[in-house]
């Protein structure tokens, strides 16, 4: 493999380099390397790597590099960004419909090929010329994004993240969404992180693919090695959704690998463990600076206790440590989501005009997520019949006011309201009236819903039905 370096740029200390790799697959192939500010200061730090697709288009290797340094200044990267003159042949695996082929011309889909330039020439450039750590994050758009999810079902070891944005899975008859199937857990050696996000397409097969795609990262199989999280911009395009899918994407990385001390702590013990890299007192007190300035001063001081029993004579530490002593910090009120934590089980009642028409087994799981405000709120019917599963999430809105959302995950949010350790919700589906409440009374959670049309108007009074009533009274189980 030979290596010509054609141009360097430097802006504010951060360097951009524009690469040319010799590969026995394709000859030479274009990539550009972005290094973080102060990379030549420290001689021993290391960097996670970000490699992003389809930089030929410019615009998205640099807006990758330019938001990650607002979003996390603790955990600098360096960013790769990865040219493809043909996309389709780079990007999609080999058709098998004779559709597709009208579709592709001249391409025939040579993702394994690329692929195993990433693996044989790329990665190997990358983690020899510059200080890596052997975390990887992928950033696909589109076909790139099929791309991404490709690698991820033939190799999970290739990359530890995926920031996969409108992936085209419907192409070739949903060939990728298929293949899936065929994803080995077995070969997860650490847990991975998977975001996806999804723009107004709107075509019926684009929005089936992706709804089966959700649910192969929401199975029993999957989601035991694989962090999946989803997020839908019903006003943005399969274009204008990659600025915003990029910045929510990196949270949801940063909050998944270091809000967690836990987690943050396994982490840097497996960095150790697989490349002897050791976390310094100085990347320590960036992660406790950001819990600081997020005024997440709980965490903050839990990451600083554990930073002295590492570094018990560091001054840096200590002088931060009196910073953060300083601090009063009030109590966080004991909020509507955080008593309902556990799992409930009761049994669901259902009326229709004053008589109990159906009974059905429910289970309601309320737990934390990784992200701060934002709630698991599962509800499982364990009908024998037709069993299901609404898997959504309860997301701190104005907490002054009392008011959360309910996101269903498809693009529907429900505004509720919280008075006095009950929720409340009003909303309208076509021509029906809904009222939903949730409502933690002693050691009881109860469950209500009602619904019903218009019944009749007197001068300036509509009445409405109250046709059907579905009420479950649970019981903390665990």
């Amino acid at each position: 493999m030979f290596v010509f370096l054609i141009t360097s740029f430097y802006c504010f200390a951060q360097k951009i380099e524009t690469v040319n790799i010799e590969s026995k697959i394709y000859g030479g192939r274009e990539i550009m390397i972005y290094t973080p500010r102060l990379y030549e200061e420290y001689p021993h730090k290391k960097y996670e790597v970000v490699y992003v697709f389809d930089s030929q288009a410019r615009q998205y290797f640099d807006y990758v590099h330019s938001s990650l340094t607002f979003l996390n200044s603790a955990v600098p990267m360096i960013v790769v960004g990865v040219i493809s003159k043909e996309r389709d042949d780079d990007f999609l695996p080999t058709y098998i419909h004779d559709e597709t082929a009208k579709m592709m011309r001249d391409n025939k889909g040579r993702a394994n090929d690329f692929m195993k330039f990433l693996k044989n020439d790329l990665f190997i450039y990358v983690d020899k010329n510059y200080k890596t750590l052997p975390t990887r994050l992928a950033v696909g758009h589109s076909n790139g994004g099929v791309f991404i999810t490709y690698c991820m079902v033939k190799d999970p070891t290739l990359f530890n993240g995926y920031i996969a944005i409108s992936p085209h899975m419907r192409y070739d008859e949903m060939q990728m969404v298929d293949s899936l199937q065929k994803f080995d857990p077995g070969k997860v050696k650490r847990e991975l992180f998977y975001y996806m996000a999804k723009g107004n397409e709107s075509a019926t097969d684009w929005e089936k693919s992706i709804n089966r795609t959700r649910e192969f990262f929401n199975s029993e199989k999957t989601n035991k090695v694989i962090h999946f999280e989803y997020e839908y911009f019903p006003s943005e395009t399969h274009t204008t959704i990659y600025p915003k899918a990029v910045i929510n994407g990196f949270n949801k990385w940063f909050a998944y690998q270091y809000n967690n001390l836990n987690r943050c702590k396994e982490y840097y013990t497996s960095l150790k463990e697989r490349d002897n890299y050791t976390l310094s007192e100085e990347d320590l007190l960036g992660h406790i600076s950001n819990h600081f300035w997020a005024k997440d001063y709980s965490t903050a001081k839990d990451f600083m206790e554990w930073g002295k029993s590492m570094f018990p004579n560091s001054r840096l530490l200590a002088d931060f440590d009196k910073r953060l002593g300083m601090v009063q910090e009030t109590k966080a009120p004991s909020i509507f989501p955080e008593k309902c934590l556990g799992t409930w089980e009761g049994t669901m009642k259902i009326y229709s005009y004053n008589t109990l028409r159906d009974s059905v087994k429910v289970r309601f799981t309320a737990a934390k997520t990784n992200v701060k405000g934002i709630y698991t709120w599962k509800t499982e019917y364990l009908s024998a019949t037709t069993p299901m599963i609404k898997d959504y999430k309860l997301v701190i809105d104005d907490l002054d006011k009392g008011r959360y959302k309910l996101d269903e995950g498809d693009g529907v949010e429900l505004i509720e309201y919280n008075v006095n350790n009950k929720l409340y919700s009003l909303f309208k589906v076509n021509d029906i009236w809904l009222t939903a409440t949730t409502q933690l009374l002693d050691d009881k959670l109860i469950f209500e819903v009602t619904s019903g049309k218009v019944s009749n108007e007197v001068k300036a009074i509509t009445n409405y039905s109250f046709t059907n009533v579905q009420r479950v009274i649970m019981t903390k189980i665990e």
